[in-house]
């Protein structure tokens, strides 16, 4: 393909001559050495299809050529320079748009462009930014940086795939503006972030993305915060350092999964649509994660060692999780269940697998459950419910460490299966009723069980275990629809 191109290069004198060049295909411009400020403009006579690149600090002659039909590229050279494109003056773009940085720190700003092609800015080290306001990019756009620090801000709308790469360096990529009143962006196909060298990441989604988005943050603290967005599936992942995500009135209609290999993570999400489940990956390392007002089918919660705190609130918008499992190594765990009020389930099934460690699990609020389970290593475990209604069955099984189960002004229409394996154990039920069969087996070491006021439709067993003094207490006042079966206490009194 025949390709008529204007070359401009300056190699000793600080400016460039006048150019003026025909070009049926492609233009192609180099940049001097020094720091430039450009602008990409019209050259005032928008009929005659004549575009310009213009010095606004002096530092080269005004190059004007035919608007291009091909390819518009345009290098920056080696120094600090600032490129701003005034695409409201350019009309649409059919050319792809191309600009090259080299050494130095280097901005680009495109202003209402509208093209048909796709936009590249390519840059070898330096800190660099590049922005888009307005317009439509009906193409992909690829930012492309290496070391050095990074800046890319998007809005407007895009027609195609987003893409930012960088290597080492702090790097901050907006999609949209995360307020109510600022500039949201629209992007048709998927948005794909590869910072996998070191440095920090902070990435804000504001916006619809009908396709994915994908965020690879590699080694360093990573954030990313999206409100008032939508976007198909997402995805992220860091290699090591603190991880904070959070999500704020955001809908996915896909998957959102989100890996942290090594580092503190802190997992925020409110009043958000997860349709496809959330699935979370955590390694070593104190986790967080709080779920309020969300929708959210499956929860997956897979944290590694370190620790945990993991909350889920009822709060000004419904909660509605149908399954919630979390997966804890070592570490001292705590988990907070405020279910509200409602008629209808905020948490169905919960289940929650922990290492060695301290735990504690405390649920409130009436809205139904299906079933809680609850199952712990080595350390101090408790589990307490208050004003709970369970539909099916409650399971705890704590191996090794001591155990404190409390559980008053409950309902629970299935078994109660509460395993209690060493060390010194209580167990307490009140006002309660429980519609299934009671197992309560405390195992080794000096243990207590009181029950007091409460509705047993099926058989209640309860089994002080061998070793240890082990005490049964009651008040005397709560009904047995099957056996009453009380063995191996030393002590059992009513009081």
């Amino acid at each position: 393909m025949r390709i008529c191109t204007a070359i401009v290069v300056c190699a000793v004198s600080a400016t460039l001559s006048l150019k003026t060049a025909s070009a049926g295909y492609a233009e192609y411009l180099q940049l001097n050495g020094l720091d430039n400020d450009a602008v990409l403009e019209d050259n005032g006579n928008p009929s005659d299809n004549i575009v310009q690149l213009r010095s606004t600090n002096g530092t080269f002659a005004t190059i004007q050529f035919e608007m291009p039909t091909d390819v518009l590229a345009i290098s920056l050279g080696a120094g600090n320079d600032n490129l701003q494109v005034e695409g409201l003056e350019l009309g649409t773009l059919t050319a792809e748009l191309m600009v090259f940085g080299q050494s130095g720190d280097d901005s680009v700003n495109v202003r209402g462009l509208d093209t048909l092609g796709s936009v590249y800015s390519d840059d070898l080290q330096g800190d660099n930014s590049f922005a888009t306001q307005y317009g439509l990019i009906s193409g992909d756009v690829h930012v492309t940086d290496g070391s050095g620090n990074q800046s890319v801000i998007l809005r407007g709308e895009f027609g195609g795939n987003v893409y930012v790469q960088s290597s080492d360096g702090d790097s901050t990529v907006s999609v949209g503006q995360a307020t109510i009143s600022g500039l949201a962006a629209y992007v048709r196909g998927s948005v794909l972030i590869d910072n996998a060298g070191y440095g920090n990441d902070d990435v804000t989604i504001s916006g619809f993305v009908d396709g994915d988005v994908y965020v690879d943050s590699g080694h360093g603290d990573f954030d990313l915060s999206s409100i008032f967005s939508n976007v198909g599936s997402l995805y992220t992942n860091v290699d090591s350092g603190t991880s904070t995500v959070f999500l704020g009135d955001f809908s996915s209609s896909g998957e959102t999964n989100l890996q942290c290999a090594e580092g503190e993570t802190n997992l925020q999400i409110y009043f958000s649509y997860l349709d496809g489940g959330l699935n979370v990956k955590n390694g070593l390392g104190f986790d967080q994660a709080r779920i309020e007002g969300a929708h959210i089918p499956q929860v997956n919660i897979d944290n590694g060692g370190g620790g945990s705190s993991t909350i889920l609130r009822d709060r000004f918008r419904s909660l509605n999780l149908p399954s919630v499992q979390v997966t804890n190594a070592f570490g001292s765990d705590t988990f907070e269940l405020e279910l509200g009020d409602r008629e209808t389930a905020t948490v169905g099934s919960f289940s929650a697998s922990n290492g060695s460690g301290n735990s504690s699990m405390m649920i409130s609020g009436s809205s139904p459950m299906n079933n809680v389970t609850l199952g712990s290593r080595n350390g101090l475990d408790v589990l307490s419910l208050n004003g709970v209604n369970i539909d099916s069955n409650l399971i705890a099984f704590f191996d090794n460490g001591g155990g404190d189960v409390d559980i008053s002004d409950s309902n629970i229409g299935g078994n109660i299966d509460i395993n209690l394996r060493r060390s010194t154990d209580y167990v307490s039920i009140f006002d309660s009723t429980v519609g299934g069969t009671t197992n309560i087996s405390t195992g080794a070491g000096d243990d207590s069980v009181t029950v007091s006021n409460n509705v047993f439709a099926s058989d209640f067993v309860a089994n002080g275990g061998i070793g240890g003094y082990d005490i049964f207490a009651t008040t005397n006042d709560s009904s047995f629809g099957g056996i009453e079966y009380v063995t191996q206490f030393e002590f059992v009194y009513e009081y």
